[in-house]
């Protein structure tokens, strides 16, 4: 386990470890991913399918947090997130779900994860999202990437970890976190501690499947005051009076969720009641949105960051160099780098635009008026800000003052856009 694990890291962390990497540069600037053998994701899907089952349905973690949102398959977001936030030896990490489809990486992006979990299992941790169920990543992209660069078998194979992963968690006892929202049917965290794993389809858990779906899938909404259907044919829309009673039932003074796309990358509602996490950045052509990523400590303190936007890497910008191993022997090959066969091209290195990313430039999402329930300082940078609004023609009424002073306890602003684009 320890060779293989370790191998699975070593082949990225020196890309989110480095100090010089320009993460807008990566991919024509001679840099290579490596791409494993079938036995190696095998192993590795097993460790993790064993790592898994043997923790609860819901999990409950103490400390402080870096808590990060949808991902689907943009790799260089999330080695963009560890190298801004800390190394996972050092830095508590609690992922929402939705790793996979989408982006072109979701096997880069899912392998990377489970080696980390597996390296640092105290602290990184993974629930599941609404596209960790075979029925939705076998059409959004997932099942066709594995099918293309192995076979049909390693895509079973993670599915057989996702039906192993944890659907919810609580920090330090007051923060409900989540991948989608609430459900008619869930009244008490409790609940979650009864329903046993695997959770593979309807036919595995025919009285629980409701909650379940509703928990993948469901999003917050300010025009209705419980709940209603949702659009997206699973799920619901649930309102503030429905948040105020799971909150007081079960004691807790938040929920993060993901699961929603934001334009700035995190979003709150409800006087930041529920917040909104969305991690990965450029989701759309026609939407800049940046990568955001939450920061908590105990006693409910909330800082809450976005990366700015960066186009969404494609596969064929990529070489491969071949992690092979021969018995027991890991070794690499470098004689051979290589694109991976893609069936469409659709940009080239030359045509992929080039935004400053620099470490200095982890912005801070602008926040507003006083909140009890908060403790929040945070700064805003006016010029990304006011570029971003004009892309998306998109006008807030009520930002902060850009001089209002440090350590203004505030809330997020909430993101009008929240509902505008869905998966």
């Amino acid at each position: 386990m320890g060779e293989l694990v370790s191998t699975f890291i070593r082949e990225y962390e020196h890309l989110y470890k480095s100090k010089e990497i320009d993460f807008n540069d990566i991919m024509c600037s001679g840099i290579s991913f490596p791409r494993f053998c079938h036995n190696h994701l095998c192993a590795l899907c097993d460790l993790a399918t064993e790592h898994f089952a043997n923790q609860p349905t819901l999990l409950r973690i103490e400390g402080d947090f870096t808590i990060v949102g949808d991902i689907h398959g943009n790799i260089r977001d999330l080695m963009r997130i560890i190298s801004h936030a800390g190394d996972p030896l050092n830095t508590n990490y609690l992922f929402l779900g939705d790793y996979v489809d989408r982006g072109d990486f979701s096997l880069e992006v899912i392998s990377l994860l489970l080696a980390l979990v597996l390296a640092n299992p105290d602290r990184v941790y993974l629930l599941r999202g609404n596209h960790e169920f075979a029925e939705v990543n076998s059409q959004y992209g997932f099942k066709d990437q594995v099918r293309r660069e192995y076979d049909e078998n390693i895509w079973k194979k993670f599915n057989e970890v996702f039906e192993q992963l944890p659907l919810a968690a609580v920090i330090s006892s007051e923060i409900f976190c989540v991948h989608g929202g609430l459900s008619p049917l869930f009244s008490s965290i409790e609940q979650l501690e009864n329903i046993s794993k695997p959770i593979i389809d309807e036919k595995s858990h025919p009285d629980t499947w409701k909650m379940i779906m509703d928990l993948m899938w469901s999003d917050p909404c300010t025009s209705v005051p419980m709940f209603i259907p949702s659009m997206r044919g699973h799920g619901c829309l649930f309102g503030g009076n429905a948040i105020l009673n799971f909150l007081n039932e079960n004691k807790m003074k938040r929920i993060l969720r993901a699961h929603q796309f934001s334009i700035l990358g995190v979003s709150g509602v409800f006087g930041d009641s529920v917040i909104t996490i969305f991690s990965s950045s450029n989701y759309r052509p026609d939407a800049k949105n940046s990568c955001g990523l939450i920061k908590y400590s105990y006693g409910n303190n909330i800082n809450a960051f976005n990366l700015e936007p960066l186009d969404q890497l494609k596969k064929e910008q990529v070489l491969y160099y071949d992690v092979y191993c021969d018995g027991n022997h890991i070794a690499l090959s470098m004689s051979g780098l290589k694109s991976i066969k893609v069936f469409s091209p659709t940009l080239s290195v030359a045509h992929v635009k080039r935004i400053n990313t620099s470490s200095n430039n982890l912005l801070a999402i602008p926040q507003r008026s006083p909140s009890a329930s908060s403790n929040i300082s945070l700064t805003v940078k006016p010029r990304t800000i006011a570029r971003r609004n004009s892309l998306m023609n998109y006008r807030r009424q009520s930002l902060p003052s850009l001089n209002s002073s440090k350590g203004e306890d505030s809330k997020i602003i909430p993101d009008n856009s929240l509902y505008s684009i869905v998966e």
